[in-house]
């Protein structure tokens, strides 16, 4: 059944938009392509491996509106297909289909061009809704299937400041992916980052920050504590000093800074709040 409010695969101009399945599970082609043409879309093509996605690209490249892509296949694995899927068909949306991990993998994709990511195993609720906001555009939603939440119950509110532009977007697909609710990403320090966090300081759950300068760590920790004491913060690095962080958290009085990678985010975040179903 399909959600009343996920509108129709169908263009402005009334046509159904095209899609392409790639997977080299049968069934999960099976699965996905049932979803799309359950909710008006048009499967013009499937493939169960890269190369000969490729070659049947080649033929539909002008025809193609999206495609979902997935990333373990043999022969050919998706994040070495995307780009080439991208040089034939630049104008195509591409959904990633994978299972929850590998960081380091969704940004590279997202940096290659990804529009989104639908997790295994999947409902077909959370196919269309994600599948609904890449085709129209609607506000951004949370596309995890499984979703964190504080201690009130609800979804875990979080705030990310990050080393550039390209660091920013994709950490905040990663922590979409999650099933969090994202306050904000950013890449500006000093009194624009001070004066956000400030504004929404009564709504934060959690402060990730990406950063490798010591000293800035600890301005914007300060800070973080001054506006709100229950907030925790997750420093994400892999070149801190041990030493150095060994004597700062020393001073987290009230145990709210966590020490990791974008590797464990997900299991720091979990560490501190549970994991609930959608």
């Amino acid at each position: 059944m399909v959600d009343a409010a996920i509108r129709p695969y169908i263009s402005e101009q009334g046509k159904p938009y095209n899609f392409f399945v790639i997977d080299d599970s049968k069934f999960m082609i099976k699965s996905l392509s049932d979803i799309i043409r359950n909710n008006s879309g048009n499967v013009i093509g499937t493939a169960e491996d890269g190369f000969d996605a490729l070659e049947k690209l080649k033929q539909l490249s002008d025809q193609v509106d999206i495609i979902t892509l997935d990333i373990t296949m043999p022969k050919l694995d998706g994040v070495s297909l995307l780009p080439m899927i991208k040089g034939i068909t630049p104008q195509v949306k591409v959904v990633i289909i994978s299972a929850m991990g590998k960081i380091e993998t969704i940004k590279q994709l997202v940096k290659m061009g990804a529009d989104y990511f639908i997790i295994k195993p999947f409902s077909e609720d959370n196919v269309n809704r994600i599948l609904d906001f890449v085709l129209h555009q609607k506000k951004k939603i949370n596309s995890g299937q499984r979703k964190i939440l504080n201690n009130n119950s609800e979804v875990v509110s979080i705030f990310a400041v990050e080393k550039d532009e390209n660091s920013s977007k994709s950490l905040h697909t990663i922590i979409d992916w999650f099933g969090c609710k994202i306050v904000g990403v950013t890449y500006e320090y000093g009194l624009p980052l001070y004066s956000r966090l400030e504004k929404e300081k009564d709504l934060l759950d959690v402060v990730i920050i990406s950063i490798e300068q010591q000293s800035e760590i600890e301005a914007i920790v300060a800070k973080i504590q001054t506006f709100n004491k229950e907030i925790y913060i997750i420093l994400l690095s892999e070149k801190l000093d041990a030493s150095w962080l060994d004597e700062f958290l020393k001073l987290d009085v009230n145990k709210r800074i966590l020490i990791g990678s974008e590797k464990n985010l997900y299991e720091l975040l979990v560490g501190i709040y549970p994991v609930n179903n959608i």
